[in-house]
């Protein structure tokens, strides 16, 4: 075992890549420069690193995915931006320089703008801390009970979901549950020729 052990760690091997030009360090996604303090000293400051290969190839805006979905990848990318930047101005750079690829993807300016608007001006970090806590402080409280209202994934669905969950809210015994939407998707060919074997329920034809 000690001798197959080390035969393959003798064949890993590991490489480390790390340019350094012109007083930048690009490493991974980041670049750490200098940025002077005075005649003598100056800061340590990091900024977003696109690679020559990086041609920020995310989900079409046109795509049939959850529309929070494309939101959810426009906010994560701008609050990595936010985190890998010393300045706001590196970081509004960066957010730039994404959105004039995605806007040929389809996404919107308005979405752009609130999403970087939103992202820039809130502490996630501190919020997380805060809440962490808190719920450290409070007292253990009871469990809340889910009710999912559960339906098919289109649009005609989708509006029955949203006027179920509406009409069920107003019910007296509903008041101690917490009302959430779940989708499934529809019956298809595909699931059918993927399946192994027939319920019986199937008739045969003759």
């Amino acid at each position: 075992m000690h001798n197959s052990s080390a035969t393959v760690l003798a064949v890993l091997s590991f490489r480390f890549y790390c340019s350094c030009n012109r007083g930048l360090t690009e490493y991974l996604d980041t670049i750490v420069y200098k940025a002077p303090k005075n005649t003598t000293h100056s800061f340590l400051r990091t900024r977003v690193y696109f690679k020559p290969t990086d041609t920020h190839q995310l989900l079409y805006a046109s795509s049939f995915h959850p529309k929070h979905t494309v939101k959810g990848i426009l906010k994560s990318q701008i609050l990595r931006f936010k985190r890998l930047s010393t300045t706001y101005v590196d970081s509004y750079d960066a957010c730039r320089e994404l959105f004039c690829v995605l806007r040929g993807r389809g996404y919107s300016r308005s979405l752009y703008q609130n999403t970087v608007k939103f992202v820039i001006n809130h502490d996630f970090d501190t919020s997380r801390e805060l809440h962490r806590l808190v719920a450290a402080l409070d007292p253990p409280q009871e469990k809340e009970q889910v009710w999912p209202i559960i339906n098919y994934y289109d649009p005609l669905s989708t509006q029955i979901a949203r006027k179920s969950r509406e009409l069920i809210s107003k019910l007296p015994y509903a008041a101690k549950y917490r009302l959430i939407s779940a989708y499934k998707i529809h019956d298809n060919l595909r699931r059918k020729l993927a399946r192994s074997r027939f319920d019986g329920t199937s008739t045969t034809v003759r």
